[in-house]
């Protein structure tokens, strides 16, 4: 994993709800001192040959297409107030989105992915979310890549803390760094079940499992400047709603072929389905990442 984003990557539409995750990530850019690469993908349905479009991708058609698309591009980056080189320069292919991405983080290598979260959250962002090899933003239509505060969620494994790690390194040179809180859902708990002085032993007790797991961190990576979040009930629906106090959500990704006790993979999808926060998800830790297969992806 990268220790800082020298290079930012946008996956965008051409709609408007896709403002925001372009906005974001050229403010990130900015702010980290990074270049700035924007990828668009054409889909697959109109550009095929064979009966019913199931064939190859027609070059001809794609070729008619790509002025287009390519003018949309300028008029959505013109619409955040960006320099039109971008529209120039940015990738546009033809082929299904999350191929076309997976390819390019491939290509490209950058720290970090910006991607939007439209309504109705599809395979497209799921599909990059669960594959990406590096840190994946998704972000809202209003984001402007501006944090105050951060929420970063942890299940007291040691592949949750390298996430929160990697997550300070890439916005250590930030020059806005947003204030970090760190959150641990005691789940043998259910909030109001419990009396007051067996809930304030276990919050403790949480509190001092929380400072254990990151007391081995030296020099930039220690998270000395936090507040420690403790609270009782499941790790989705505690996660839920701390998270209505926060503008950035970080989440770990295990990597070891799906999302393992805390880090499921329908927690992190439903935090990026109901937060109103941007949600950076972090992948940590070895496993079988490669998608798609190379069957799909030299179609």
């Amino acid at each position: 994993m990268t220790s800082s984003a020298q290079h930012i990557l946008v996956a965008t539409s051409t709609h408007p709800e896709c403002d925001g995750p372009l906005r974001s990530g050229a403010a990130l850019a900015e702010s980290l001192g990074a270049s700035l690469g924007i990828v668009h993908s054409l889909g697959r349905d109109g550009f095929t040959s064979g009966p019913f479009g199931t064939g190859w991708l027609d070059e001809d058609r794609i070729a008619a297409e790509l002025p287009h698309r390519r003018e949309l591009l300028r008029k959505q980056v013109k619409r955040c107030g960006l320099v039109t080189d971008l529209a120039t320069s940015a990738v546009v292919r033809a082929g299904s989105a999350q191929v076309v991405i997976a390819e390019e983080i491939q290509h490209q290598r950058p720290g970090l992915v910006v991607i939007g979260a439209p309504h109705g959250i599809g395979s497209i962002v799921d599909r990059v979310v669960r594959t990406s090899s590096v840190p994946v933003l998704v972000a809202r239509s209003g984001s402007r890549g501006r944090y105050r505060s951060a929420l970063l969620a942890t299940d007291l494994s040691v592949p949750s803390r390298d996430a929160i790690v990697e997550a300070g390194r890439l916005f250590q040179h930030h020059s806005e760094s947003p204030e970090r809180s760190i959150l641990f859902a005691i789940e043998s708990l259910e909030e109001g079940t419990a009396s007051q002085d067996v809930w304030e032993a276990k919050r403790r007790a949480g509190i001092y499992e929380l400072a254990r797991l990151f007391e081995d961190l030296e020099g930039s990576d220690r998270v000395d400047d936090v507040d420690w979040i403790v609270r009782p009930g499941q790790a989705c629906e505690v996660l839920r709603n701390t998270a209505e106090d926060f503008d950035l959500v970080v989440l770990g990704t295990h990597g070891l072929g799906g999302y393992h006790r805390f880090l499921v993979g329908s927690v992190v999808m439903e935090t990026i389905r109901s937060a109103s926060a941007d949600v950076l998800v972090v992948p940590t830790g070895g496993g079988d990442r490669s998608w798609p297969p190379p069957s799909e992806a030299n179609r």
